[in-house]
């Protein structure tokens, strides 16, 4: 377990790394994917209410879960939306050129 631990730390710091001067939006996206992933848990957790209640056919607790759910939900996407941002914003296509680039310097100085 401290092992996975430790290997998810090195791969967040590798990543940072490859990043370069856009680590500040990559860590922002994971933090907003982070924030979505917990609101989406809290969704699935208000089903066991909202079943109860359907079952029991109380109409306004219904509601109030629903509502909870759907509210939930919306946040919860907006948060992924901004996460994927990072994506869609020109950034990992900035951080996967540079790699490129960063290759072919080091292929180049390889002798034949």
């Amino acid at each position: 377990m401290k092992k996975d631990i430790l290997k998810l730390i090195g791969l967040y710091k590798t990543l940072l790394e490859i990043a370069g001067d856009k680590s500040l939006a990559f860590k922002r996206s994971i933090f907003y994917f982070i924030i979505s992933f917990f609101l989406q848990g809290l969704v699935f957790s208000c089903f066991y209410p909202l079943f109860y209640y359907i079952i029991k056919m109380e109409v306004t607790k219904i509601l109030l879960w629903l509502i909870l759910a759907l509210s939930l939900t919306i946040l919860s996407l907006f948060f992924k939306n901004l996460a994927y941002n990072f994506n869609y914003n020109g950034d990992l296509i900035d951080i996967n050129c540079e790699l490129k680039l960063k290759l072919g310097e080091k292929l180049k100085s390889i002798p034949f």
